[in-house]
């Protein structure tokens, strides 16, 4: 939309230096319907622009471009058009527009298995690295224990905001209780409603279109509760670390039952690495609490271990017999070992290159001796040997070209 401004009201942006601030801000930054009607009504008498047909046709579809009308619309915080325009840019790395069907599908799935392998990726960071707090708070350790990465960042700075967030007045005669809160400096008031059950609610309705509290709201939770962490009912699960641990299905509602052995290991481990990995982030704080973890780390590794000495024996006797090696195959294989001669590692000294004279002079010396060394015997022995290689030759050659002459 801003390109086709620029495009279409070119002589605008370069005559006023300030319609690109205030067209801006009519686009993202009011969140008010009304507010958003008197700004565009400003920018329109200021710089003369009622008849413009672009803008006419821009406003005629304001409910689907402006973030005043979609606030109420759970979009992710994203624009409208922002998801196909990083899909379109992504996809021109891969396509071109000479490829045949066969071609733009083995592209397209590459580009498909880039984008599961920067999923997977992502998912190995957020359970191998702990985002960095800005403030030690109750909340933020709870925070970054549910949302992911980039969703804990987009919290964190909503609660930093929350710190300068005023409370300027409050009506609670009745339900809902009403609060009025400001950021510190800005006249710009917003609602927060809290009603009877504890359902807390902002009118810039960043919950209802991002799924995350505002910093309002949250300024509002910590006056009613002090809260530590955050109210279950306000976090999606689609933003959390295990937004995709669910168990599907049968079609008859029954759970699918996992028999591979090797895929409850990895479902196991998936689990268990990101509880230790914080674990192990807490308890490196402070002296007490690592001594206090190295000892349940030792005690559970004996436990562990005993475990695993009473159920080794028996996943073994579970399996097939000829799967196992028998007691003579071992000492054969033991026997083999011990008779294994290992490579020398050791690096050997590089010696001078001979010059090709030097060369040349020590091959004719080797050739005069060798054939000093040959008796008439070997000489005999050679000659046949060689007589044999040349007959063998030529009948494999007779027969190659038999075989070639029936195929063609």
């Amino acid at each position: 939309m801003e390109q086709n401004a620029v495009k279409h009201l070119n002589q605008v942006y370069k005559r006023y230096a300030s319609f690109r601030g205030d067209f801006r801000k009519c686009i993202y930054e009011y969140e008010d319907e009304g507010e958003f009607i008197i700004a565009w009504t400003v920018m329109l008498d200021e710089y003369n622009l009622h008849a413009n047909e672009l803008l006419q046709g821009i406003y005629a579809l304001k409910e689907k471009l402006f973030a005043a009308y979609r606030k109420q619309t759970f979009s992710g915080c994203m624009n409208s058009t922002q998801l196909s325009e990083s899909l379109n840019s992504e996809l021109k790395d891969y396509l071109q527009s000479d490829y045949n069907l066969v071609q733009f599908f083995k592209h397209y799935d590459r580009a498909i298995e880039d984008k599961r392998y920067n999923e997977l990726q992502d998912t190995c960071d957020a359970s191998q690295r702990l985002p960095v707090l800005k403030a030690k708070m109750p909340i933020l350790f709870h925070a970054r224990e549910v949302y992911t990465p980039n969703i804990f960042s987009k919290f964190q700075d909503e609660y930093m905001k929350s710190l300068i967030i005023i409370v300027n007045g409050c009506e609670e005669n009745n339900f809902p209780i009403i609060y009025k809160v400001s950021k510190y400096g800005h006249t710009r008031e917003h609602i927060v409603k809290v009603t009877e059950a504890d359902h807390i609610s902002c009118t810039c309705m960043k919950f209802e279109s991002m799924g995350i509290l505002c910093c309002h709201a949250i300024r509002i939770l910590d006056v009613i509760r002090g809260v530590d962490k955050i109210p279950d009912e306000y976090i999606l699960k689609r933003w959390t670390k295990i937004a995709k641990a669910v168990n599907i299905k049968e079609i008859d509602g029954q759970d699918i039952e996992i028999k591979d052995s090797k895929l409850i290991i990895v479902n196991r481990y998936r689990i268990l690495c990101p509880i230790f990995v914080r674990m192990a982030a807490k308890a490196s704080e402070t002296d007490e609490s690592y001594k206090l973890a190295a000892t349940c780390v030792n005690e559970l590794s004996a436990r562990l271990k005993q475990i695993m000495e009473v159920t080794a024996p028996s996943l073994h006797t579970t399996g097939s017999t000829r799967d196992l090696p028998e007691e003579s195959n071992d000492r054969d294989l033991l026997s083999r070992a011990k008779s294994f001669k290992k490579k020398d590692n050791t690096k050997r000294l590089k010696k001078r290159i001979n010059t090709s004279l030097e060369a040349n002079s020590k091959s004719k010396k080797a050739r005069g001796k060798k054939s000093d060394s040959i008796n008439q015997d070997d000489l005999q022995l050679i000659i046949e040997l060689k007589l044999i290689s040349e007959i063998v030759s030529t009948r494999i050659q007779q027969e190659m070209r038999t075989f070639f002459t029936i195929l063609i």
